[in-house]
């Protein structure tokens, strides 16, 4: 779904049929590595992607011979949308092995350098594109006419934009333009830059510089004659732009606000351009949700507002947000005549969604929502049921359960408004709720009033802990069906708890715990505690049994910090254990 036009650029560029003069005779494992490195770079060329996953296997034990596997391997990542970050972290170990053969490191490099700017880590960027050298002469994994140095500047211009840094954003601009003055890909920025942002007297000389060349670069780009006219100050030669392009183009959503403001088109044929069916595989029309509202926005008489409403309220397909307007979209919508049926957001533009919500006829039932996990930089997903949006009625993490009082723990992720009109002749959006509180293991703790998970003692047996406030009351373990221990709980930390140790039936052991605080929680490791009170429980102090169910305890355990048990028995069944001896663990 995602419109990454450069990153495709970047896949096909780099599958380029590469010249014998850049390979040179090798043997042993960097021969076989080359060929696999041949087998992989042919499958996808041809775009048998099953063939070039399972090369890229059998060739994973020559990642540290050959780099180029590695870049291989980021590039069908990228077809199967794997997470940006996994990319980078592919990316990096070709250029740290630094043993290419087909490829290079600067091709990796810039490879590299998109996948931060789709992930916002601009200044990271521009450290990757520093490092590149403007115009190599080694360039191998680059077709012939590819100039890295105009790859290089159209990088950094994208990340400055991410930076507002406009004042270099222009310097850099300004000498793309004169050293490319070909490319078309520097005026679509400037004129994407343009539209965000009121233009001042050096973004207009800029613009001036490309309006003057625009014939050329039309050549090369064509949507750039609709990009433009809003920055001619003549009518008749924005009109006579935008009515060339679609009279030879047309059916392009992007292209239908000024198409419909110039006059080029009238206000019914905007909307059934808008909502034409798309030719994709799947049929599925994909659209931006502020193409929506700038089309709607320029509609002026009744019949065509409501013809828009009736097409918008039945409309099946996707919708997606491009919230920072750095052309790539963060959230995208799915629907089905007119009912939302899934919405996923990716805050942080890495290609894995932290939210994913699931909806039933338009209302939300269930959503996956990424939270920190205790190593530093992973994500667990927390799978969560609503009674009634956004009341929660249980939430799944890894293996524990939680289960919620009715209309007790809210879980709001988004927040719905009406597009295209009022309702209800409006389609109604999931927009983010810019002040829901961030989802954790504590505050599902906090509001659960059982918590469910695996017994750590007995195999194959369950856990339940009842709480008040996130406070645990009680808890009892369950082996098929049967229950073999009960905890008492006193201000949160077991106070005593019978145990069937044997799975006879009998609650035969009863163990008492020490009266002691969690740890302290160490600087900069705050997650540590983020799984209190359900995951930390203090060591037990003692224990005794009554194995045959007399009422006389015929053993008993005394624990100590150190991990050294003093073990008892009572012998003769009088009540007092008459031999101990001390054992160095449990």
């Amino acid at each position: 779904m995602l419109r990454q036009i450069v990153v495709v650029c970047l896949f096909l560029m780099a599958l380029g049929v590469l010249s014998a003069q850049y390979r040179t005779p090798v043997s042993g494992d960097a021969a076989v590595a080359d060929s696999y490195v041949a087998w992989i770079q042919h499958a996808l060329t041809e775009e048998r992607w099953a063939d070039a996953k399972e090369a890229l296997q059998r060739a994973h034990d020559f990642i540290d011979v050959a780099s180029d596997i590695s870049y291989l391997q980021a590039l069908l990542s990228l077809r199967e949308n794997s997470p940006r970050r996994l990319i980078l972290q592919t990316l990096r170990q070709g250029i740290e092995a630094n043993r290419w053969r087909r490829y290079n490191a600067d091709a990796a490099r810039l490879l590299e350098a998109e996948f931060l700017i789709h992930i916002r880590a601009y200044a990271e960027a521009l450290e990757t594109l520093a490092r590149i050298s403007p115009a190599p002469e080694d360039l191998r994994g680059f077709p012939a006419d590819t100039s890295i140095g105009s790859e290089v500047l159209y990088l950094r211009l994208r990340a400055l934009l991410g930076l507002k840094d406009y004042g270099a954003f222009r310097n850099v601009l300004g000498d793309a333009l004169e050293q490319y003055s070909q490319d078309p890909r520097m005026a679509r920025l400037l004129f994407r830059y343009g539209a965000q942002k009121n233009p001042e007297k050096p973004d207009l000389d800029l613009i001036a510089t490309v309006l003057r060349r625009l014939p050329l670069l039309i050549k090369g780009d064509p949507e750039l004659a609709y990009l433009a006219a809003p920055f001619i100050k003549d009518p008749g030669e924005s009109y006579r732009l935008a009515a060339s392009y679609w009279a030879q183009y047309g059916a392009n959503p992007d292209a239908v606000p000024i198409a419909l403001s110039l006059g080029v088109i009238d206000e019914e044929a905007a909307i059934r351009e808008l909502f034409r069916p798309a030719k994709h595989p799947d049929q599925t029309l994909i659209l931006d949700k502020a193409l929506i509202l700038s089309v709607f926005g320029l509609l002026r008489h009744n019949e065509g507002r409501d013809s828009f409403k009736r097409n918008l309220i039945r409309f099946s397909g996707v919708l997606f947000d491009d919230i920072d307007r750095d052309g790539i979209p963060e959230a995208y919508t799915r629907y089905q005549e007119g009912y939302m049926e899934e919405y996923t957001y990716d805050e942080d533009q890495d290609g894995e969604a932290e939210w994913r919500i699931f909806f039933r006829m338009g209302t939300p039932v269930r959503a996956e929502i990424a939270i920190a996990a205790e190593a530093e930089g992973e994500r667990i997903k927390t799978a969560v049921t609503w009674e009634q949006y956004p009341w929660a009625s249980r939430a799944v993490l890894e293996k524990t359960v939680f289960t919620f009082r009715p209309r007790d723990f809210a879980v709001t992720l988004v927040r719905f408004t009406e597009i295209g009109g009022s309702f209800p002749l409006g389609l109604l959006y999931p927009d983010r709720d810019v002040l829901a509180s961030r989802l954790t293991k504590r505050s599902l703790g906090a509001f659960a009033a059982m918590i469910e998970q695996p017994s750590g003692e007995f195999a194959g047996a369950v856990e339940r802990i009842e709480l008040a406030r996130g406070v645990p009351l009680r808890g009892a373990e369950y082996l098929n069906g049967r229950i073999v221990s009960i905890t008492e709980f006193l201000f949160g930390l077991p106070r005593i708890q019978q145990v069937d140790r044997d799975l006879d039936g009998r609650l035969e052991t009863i163990r008492y715990f020490r009266r002691e605080a969690p740890p302290p929680v160490k600087a900069g490791a705050a997650r540590q505690m983020e799984g209190y009170p359900f995951e930390y429980r203090p060591a037990a102090a003692s224990a005794e049994s009554d194995w045959d169910g007399d009422g006389i305890y015929e053993t008993g355990e005394e624990y100590f910090p150190d991990g050294t048990v003093n073990r008892s028995w009572d012998i003769n069944k009088d009540g007092i254990k008459e031999f101990t001896i001390q054992t160095a663990e449990r």
